[in-house]
């Protein structure tokens, strides 16, 4: 992929925890030839070309592999300076791979190379410029952002600095394209002001929660270590109250978009007195109270960025993405004169698709399906863009579908599938055929969700019907086989797997052992989609000796039950745990004939009492309701199954129509808690489609 860069960083410090570097490099451009920038880092970089934003990257890749980005540099004739910022973390994560610091780049035109990292860069340490010794920004996801703007490296960019003794630092890994597109990188509108006033600091001594605490899987500073207390410093009760033209100390003002984008935070501060300010921002406000979730967000992230300002007139953008809707700008001392906030987008490419049908909500419910796909889209499918980045299993079965409306193709499902075929997993890891749950990342290798290796299967047999190459993955699914064989019983039914078990966010989750009949229902699909993906019918045979036992074992009469434990003398016990789940699973995964009178009064709760308009009071009340991930997703699947286009509906727009009106976006929780950009939900906007095909025939 290179022709003759080399992986640099700052000798001696490519391997420590969150330390920003930057590189520069001058290179004359001739009128009229084209020139191309490849790049490859660890961990993010961003790129600016003579002072203007150019591109951020590269992508993420497996382990063992390297993505190289590969952009076009539209150079001036004369002399062009090209800056990389390379923040090195260190640190395991959700969304990143825990390998050594380094930047490996060159421009090149017309297959000649005129420029390269390994003669043509010189290098300074950004230690100074950005605190490296700070909070983590969240559990999964690596660290907050605070800059001196008072650093003598503040005005690295020029160039104008005597460059440090660089190293090579070779992290021994395989090159692959990029292969996804390019993201969009727009300036949104300014945010709107909504109100300005006071603020006071609680003074709490609660300064702790998970992800500032050093722990097995969270490698970060110790509470003592950091120079600045950015919770303490933001957890205040604000009153709005007329404060001028000007944002002086215990101040703020507070700015909304539209709804929920995401992306990297521009900052436009005039300071006529050196300031400390601080930059918090949220994906929810509730008007009234005192919190934007800043400091102490419910979301379980620290949405704060600080910067120590000289007098002078600022552009500021955070060096990571973030997903919001609502910012505010404190200052702890001095004064800020005028304050704008933009956002520069990080998002995925698409097709301009839009619905008029007619119906607000359902329109609006899929334009927030989009705009939740390219937000949750850019080196893989991921759960939410704020929080973690992170590119759930079964997250991605779902939105997989969106993926060919959104794109057009399933280049973007293929290399998301190809994460996990194709890497090189970390030794020791996990039992040979059981996935990482969340991936490309680097933590919590002893654990998984074996139900979502699951649904890598069945995500795999979707594609190809979508029209991707299914058989570019027989291998990884004969493995992912040979893991759950071992864990059949005598009855051929799956018991006592390992790991942590999930179905869905309900009591269904308490649920899942010894044997697990929703987790059973799954296996017979994914034994039915490797039977076509390998070519082996024999497969199928077996999942319908296994559907024919759950029927045996789980139905009661009328529903099927959940789970049973394996008692002290070797019998298996049935319990008399039901949820709404767990029915719609055994319909989705054709464990039952829907038109067999034997399954009457089951059928007629699906049909009329489960689901957000349902009239649950001629149910059993101990049956557990559906939520949000995944239930109403697999609802919505069996409601397209039975035909019920009309009604399906109806319940997308009383599910996910408030979701759409309140942030543009889909949840994570229809309560409207954590996540307020989820990409899976992005699945929806076809299936309003599809129905309104066939309401039409």
């Amino acid at each position: 992929m290179f022709t003759a860069a080399k992986p640099i960083f700052i000798k001696g410090k490519s391997k420590e925890t969150n330390f920003q570097a930057g590189f520069v490099c001058r290179f004359n451009a001739s009128e009229g030839k084209k020139y191309t920038l490849r790049m490859a880092a660890s961990t993010f970089c961003r790129v600016t070309l003579n002072g203007a934003f150019l591109h951020y990257g590269p992508a993420r890749g497996p382990h063992g592999y390297l993505r190289v980005d590969e952009i076009t540099v539209p150079a001036k004739p004369g002399e062009n300076l090209l800056t990389f910022e390379v923040a090195g973390y260190n640190c395991p994560s959700f969304y990143t791979v825990d390998i050594p610091s380094f930047l490996q780049c060159e421009i090149s035109s017309d297959g000649e190379v005129v420029a390269f990292t390994g003669r043509d860069f010189k290098g300074i340490s950004l230690d100074t410029l950005r605190e490296p010794k700070v909070s983590r920004y969240s559990y999964q996801r690596a660290f907050t952002e605070v800059y001196y703007l008072d650093s003598k490296a503040a005005d690295w960019k020029n160039g104008d600095f005597d460059g440090e003794e660089l190293g090579i630092s070779d992290p021994g890994l395989e090159y692959i394209p990029r292969g996804f597109k390019i993201p969009e990188f727009r300036v949104t509108a300014p945010a709107k002001p909504v109100r300005a006033g006071v603020y006071a600091l609680k003074n709490s001594e609660r300064r702790y929660c998970r992800n500032h605490i050093p722990s097995k899987d969270v490698k970060c500073f110790r509470y003592e270590e950091l120079p600045n207390d950015i919770i303490g410093a933001t957890d205040a009760d604000f009153t709005e109250r007329e404060i001028g033209d000007k944002t002086s100390a215990g101040q703020f003002r507070q700015f909304t978009f539209d709804g929920i984008d995401t992306g990297f935070i521009i900052t436009k501060l005039k300071v006529s007195s050196p300031a400390v300010v601080y930059v918090i921002f949220a994906e929810k406000y509730k008007p009234g109270t005192s919190d934007i979730d800043s400091g102490d967000a419910s979301s379980d992230t620290l949405n704060v960025i600080k910067y120590r300002l000289p007098i002078g007139e600022y552009t500021l953008e955070s060096f990571e993405c973030y997903s919001f809707k609502h910012i505010a700008l404190m200052v702890e001392s001095g004064e800020v004169e005028s304050c704008e906030f933009t956002l520069r987008e990080y998002c995925y490419p698409i097709r301009n698709i839009t619905v008029k049908t007619g119906d607000p909500t359902l329109d609006k419910t899929f334009e927030a399906c989009r705009q939740s796909f390219r937000q949750n889209t850019i080196d893989c499918f991921m759960d939410c863009p704020g929080r973690e980045r992170g590119g759930w299993l079964c997250d991605s079965y779902f939105t997989g579908m969106s993926s060919l409306l959104f794109t057009g193709d399933t280049e973007c499902e293929r290399l998301y599938l190809d994460n996990f075929s194709i890497a090189k997993f970390p030794e020791p890891g996990l039992p040979r055929g059981l996935l990482p749950e969340c991936y490309p990342g680097d933590n919590l290798w002893d654990s998984s969700i074996p139900q979502w290796t699951m649904w890598y299967v069945m995500e795999v047999g979707a594609f190809g019907e979508r029209g991707g190459d299914a058989s570019r993955y027989r291998e990884i699914v004969e493995r992912i086989l040979g893991f759950f064989e071992p864990y059949e019983n005598s009855d051929g039914l799956l018991e006592k797997l390992p790991f942590w078990n999930f179905v869905e966010w309900t009591r269904a989750n308490s649920w899942v052992q010894d044997v697990n009949y929703p987790t059973n229902m799954l296996y017979t699909g994914v034994l039915r989609t490797a039977a076509k993906v390998l070519d082996r019918p024999e497969l199928c045979e077996k999942a319908d000796r296994i559907r024919d036992e759950i029927v045996k074992q789980s139905f009661d009469g009328e529903y099927f039950r959940d789970h049973a434990k394996r008692m002290p003398d070797g019998s298996l016990e049935v319990l008399d745990d039901r949820s709404d789940i767990c029915q719609h699973e055994a319909l989705m995964f054709d464990i039952f004939d829907p038109s067999d009178p034997k399954f009457a009064v089951l059928m007629e709760s699906i049909r009329n009492r489960f689901g957000v308009l349902g009239d649950r009071s001629g149910l059993p009340a101990d049956i557990e309701p559906l939520d949000l991930f995944i239930g109403f997703a697999v609802r919505i699947e069996v409601l397209m199954k039975l035909g019920m286009y009309e009604q399906n509906l109806e319940e997308i727009k009383a599910v996910y129509g408030v979701m759409a009106e309140a942030t543009g976006t889909i949840w994570e929780h229809r309560k409207g808690f954590a996540s307020l950009n989820h990409g899976f939900g992005s699945f929806v906007a076809v299936r309003i489609l599809d129905c309104l095909r066939g309401l039409r025939g």
